[in-house]
């Protein structure tokens, strides 16, 4: 009902509260990705959306109101301008971040290899995120030539995100993001189609009470904003562990607001690859040893080579996005992920059928690898690593952690 339009801003806000509903009910198992669409979702409420995207639009259309379309340009301007301050690895100054995502073979498309081996496709375009994210306060705020920097934020964000699209699966953060391009579009875009036949606007009419509402829910949404993604940078920033710096954090930490839900605008972390992606990369799989003593992957039933390693389990949709922080696993912090593995073991092995006796015979596997960066992120030896069941049953007591 969303998607066509149907009662646009009734349905909007429904969806925003069964959303936080199911996101709220999984805290640990939600990613960047959900609090971007969150985000949008929210605020997107707060904007005449049913002018253009409805099956019946007004007689009337609304023009947007200050207050909400400042909120909206904050948003934007604080996820890709924030994080480019964040992004001062190697990787990105060098030049080769977006080979080094592309590299990444469990979570990369059969595309990524055009991204991967050509350069002068991967270090353009590495640079040009760079440059972009550093410019969107420039783009956004600038008041000359306002229509044509703001095609140019459409046209960034729509090439950025297909392009990730096109090299990895990271859920609806794509689609969430071409969506955001979207709304930027100026309202004389629009109208070019003249949808509704209609090309009249009236602003927004307060009372006097809620006139004050208004204004004092804007500026606590945009000192949220502000605050957490100060604080952000302050903590992610090259200069981070400088003592200035950290005189700064611990200086803004009076000032920032508690926040009330892990998943909503009050979490404000928008690393999206910075400081810069990883180079410990690798896959995670269950294998068992079959009745003829070979060794099998556990999903394909393919058989495992001893001296070859190959992915021979790909995961799809949000199992994927559940496993994948799994290779962090040996991180202490990283408990929901050692959690989740111990649960899809014995799950697997229960829906299976496997009677509790062989379980001794299947095993999470790990595979590890380095990119190294001093050959070109060339692949160091693959390293794999048996997790036995009594291993798993016991997984934070036995998991070396670092």
């Amino acid at each position: 009902m969303y998607a066509i339009g149907f009662r646009t801003r009734i349905v909007s806000v429904l969806l925003l509260f069964f959303m936080l509903n199911l996101w709220q009910a999984t805290p640990f198992f939600t990613h960047g990705f959900d609090r971007y669409t969150m985000c949008f979702l929210t605020w997107s409420c707060f904007l005449p959306l049913d002018n253009h995207f409805s099956i019946r639009p007004p007689a009337v259309k609304k023009s947007v109101p200050f207050w909400a379309s400042l909120i909206m340009l904050m948003q934007i301007m604080w996820i890709y301008f924030g994080t480019g301050i964040v992004k001062y690895g190697d990787a990105w100054t060098q030049g080769f971040a977006i080979k080094l995502m592309a590299s990444d073979q469990w979570m990369t498309t059969p595309l990524a290899s055009v991204f991967s081996s050509n350069e002068w496709l991967y270090r353009p375009l590495t640079y040009l995120t760079l440059i972009l994210d550093w410019l969107f306060p420039l783009l956004l705020l600038l008041p000359f030539y306002k229509q044509w920097n703001r095609y140019v934020v459409v046209l960034y964000l729509f090439g950025f995100h297909l392009s990730v699209h096109l090299i990895a699966d990271v859920s609806n953060f794509s689609l969430s993001g071409i969506a955001v391009s979207a709304i930027l579009l100026p309202t004389h875009f629009w109208d070019k189609f003249n949808i509704g036949n209609t090309q009249k606007y009236e602003p927004s009419i307060y009372s006097g009470w809620q006139k004050y509402a208004v204004r004092g829910l804007a500026a606590f949404i945009l000192y949220v904003l502000f605050i957490k993604n100060i604080l952000f940078v302050t903590k992610n920033c090259a200069a981070a562990k400088q003592p200035y710096m950290q005189s700064v954090t611990a200086a803004l930490r009076y000032a920032d607001i508690p926040s009330p839900m892990s998943n909503w605008f009050f979490k404000q972390e928008w690393k999206m690859f910075a400081p810069e992606p990883s180079y410990e990369l690798g896959w995670i799989s269950m294998e068992y040893i079959g009745d003829d003593n070979i060794l099998y992957d556990f999903f394909t039933h393919d058989i495992v080579a001893k001296n070859k390693h190959e992915i021979h389990f790909r995961p799809k949709g949000m199992l994927f996005h559940y496993l994948m922080p799994c290779r962090s696993m040996h991180f202490k912090a990283r408990w929901k992920e050692r959690a989740f593995l111990k649960f899809w073991y014995f799950y697997n092995l229960e829906k299976a059928g496997v009677p509790p006796e062989k379980w001794k015979n299947y095993f999470i596997t790990e595979y590890k690898f380095t990119l190294l960066k001093e050959q070109e992120l060339a692949p160091s030896e693959v390293k794999k690593v048996y997790y036995t069941e009594e291993a798993i049953r016991n997984i934070n007591t036995t998991l070396p952690t670092q």
